[in-house]
């Protein structure tokens, strides 16, 4: 069992569940994060004369905004990164052992995607094809219906809290590198050591969130994968 799997048995066991909220909330603080950094560097409360409570709260509904806009443009490393790794026909899928030493390989999830078209072809003939296309959609209805959705969702979910950070994460690298490179050469004032500090962290940590974002959603899909199948 997964730490993952450990921290929602607990929650469960008390009554809660954390599985809907990672995707969100994730994001959420990250943004909140962010924009209080900036209000606290620029003082933008003084500068807007805006009253520091409803400062806040605007800070909040903007980090809420920014949160659900980035959790939903997330979805576009899934077509663009994802699926043409770990898809029907992905170019890692039949790699045993680690790409890079970085990424999962994709062997595992080859093994239990087939052991799931077994298993559900012979009565979803017209949604199933034999190559596995549509089996995701069936398999999730199944578990859904079964009421074992719970089982696998948290796992998803933190998948997406990290995917949902990735273009954010590149977007202000590449502002302040921008900046930093503008700071050297003289076209404005600026900390270009801090700009460029700034910029290499949040590329190079855009980046390792690849791992756990591509990690956290084959383990979700090998999980499905298995309920349904012998």
């Amino acid at each position: 069992m997964s730490a993952l799997d450990e921290i929602n048995k607990t929650l469960e066991g008390m009554g809660l569940s954390t599985s809907p909220f990672p995707g969100l909330m994730v994001p959420l603080l990250f943004w909140l994060i962010v924009l209080e950094s900036l209000a606290v560097t620029f003082s933008l409360s003084k500068m807007l004369s805006i009253p520091a409570p409803l400062f806040q709260t605007g800070l909040i509904v903007v980090s809420a905004l920014l949160a659900l806009v980035a959790y939903t443009t997330g979805a576009i490393w899934d077509a663009t990164i994802f699926d043409p790794l770990y898809g029907l026909n992905g170019k890692w899928l039949a790699k045993r052992k680690r790409p890079f030493a970085l990424f999962p390989a994709g062997s595992d999830l080859e093994r239990y995607r087939h052991l799931a078209v077994d298993a559900l072809l012979p009565t979803n003939t017209k949604r199933i094809s034999a190559t596995g296309e549509g089996v995701y959609r069936v398999t999730k209805e199944k578990l859904i219906e079964s009421g074992k959705w719970s089982q696998v969702s948290l796992v998803l979910s933190w998948s997406k809290a990290f995917r949902s950070l990735i273009l954010p994460l590149f977007l202000i690298g590449i502002v302040c590198l921008c900046f930093a490179i503008g700071s050297f050469l003289s076209i404005w004032a600026g900390n270009a050591p801090l700009f460029l500090l700034i910029a290499v962290g949040c590329l190079i940590f855009a980046l390792f969130s690849f791992i756990p974002y591509l990690e956290w959603r084959i383990e979700h899909m090998i999980k499905m994968y298995d309920l349904v199948s012998p």
